[in-house]
């Protein structure tokens, strides 16, 4: 558990930053697989919403939830949409 002061968040421009250790090159590489079809990224989602549901995505994602969530900075879904799968085509029509 960290404790953090707000405070200096927010008058003092303070960062926090999380990374799951990977560098440029890691999320490089992984990209270009995923863009060459070599991985299917929508297997690894589990998750939809937006930014009203963040707390909801941090609580689950404590030992809970494997997978990642896709979180859309405009209005999206008024419930945290769980899925198995998440493709181009589910994102499209979500967006519409």
């Amino acid at each position: 558990m960290l404790q953090v002061d707000v405070i200096d968040v927010h008058y003092r421009n303070t960062r926090i930053v999380g990374s799951s250790g990977g560098d440029a090159y890691d999320m490089m590489a992984t990209i270009d697989l995923i863009a060459k079809g070599k991985i299917d990224a929508g297997n690894y989602i589990y998750g939809i919403g937006s930014l009203e549901h963040v707390p909801e995505v941090l609580r689950d994602k404590e030992g809970k939830v494997e997978g990642q969530a896709i979180i859309y900075p405009h209005p999206g879904p008024e419930t945290f949409i769980t899925v198995d799968y998440w493709s181009p085509e589910d994102e499209k029509k979500l967006l519409a």
